[in-house]
Parts: structure tokens; C-alpha cells; sequence
């Protein structure tokens, strides 16, 4: 399982908002790397997108890749973003979900592990 699962009703998931914030994952005192990112959820799959935010750096932007709130494995996209000790890791929505609360899922292995 992911490391930061997060569900969002549609009506929290907007434009400029960080679903992963207070997420106790989003900083942690060892390097790791970011190895898979997944949304899913929403009425329509495609219509919301969001970015993925290390330090200063962005990753993505990313779409909710199915509807409904049935998460699986298979819904991580494979990534390889390196993540230093105490950085920051946080997303912003792009394009907000039209209706339907949608999860977002991130996946992290510590460093030389």
C-alpha cells in the first residue's frame, strides 16, 4: 500500500489545494524515492489533475486515471523522483474534480533500503 493515501471530497479538492497536507509522510528525516503516484476516483476519469511538489521541484502534472474510489495497485503510476532527507513532498490540483471525491496516492521506498 501506499505510503500517503488520501481521500478528498470533490467539493475540498480545488484548484490550488494540497490533498496530502498534514499527511505525517510529507516529510521524514531519511532519504527515499518517490516510486509511484496515482488519483483516482471523480465522475469521469481525466477530468482532474494534479501536481506532485518536492522542495521546489514539480512533477507532473498527473489525471485521475479511473472513476469511483476503487484504488488498487495497478493504479500507481511508476515514477523515479529522488526525495532528500526533510523535504517537503505536497501536490496542488490543477483542475479541480467536477463531482465525487477522489483519492490520491503516493508511494515512497527509503533510500539504500
Amino acid at each position: 500500500m501506499p505510503n500517503i493515501l488520501t481521500e478528498t471530497a470533490a467539493a475540498s479538492f480545488t484548484v490550488g489545494s494540497d490533498p496530502v497536507q498534514g499527511q505525517i509522510q510529507v516529510r521524514v528525516p531519511y532519504d527515499r524515492w518517490l516510486i509511484g503516484i496515482a488519483c483516482v476516483g471523480s465522475a469521469a476519469a481525466g477530468d482532474c489533475e494534479f501536481t506532485v511538489i518536492i522542495g521546489q521541484e514539480e512533477v507532473g502534472p498527473f489525471r485521475n486515471s479511473a472513476t469511483g474510489l476503487g484504488f488498487t495497485q495497478d493504479s500507481l503510476i511508476q515514477v523515479r523522483e529522488f526525495v532528500p532527507g526533510n523535504m517537503i513532498v505536497s501536490t496542488r490540483v490543477n483542475d479541480a474534480a467536477a463531482t465525487n471525491p477522489v483519492i490520491v496516492a503516493l508511494n515512497f521506498v527509503r533510500a539504500g533500503a
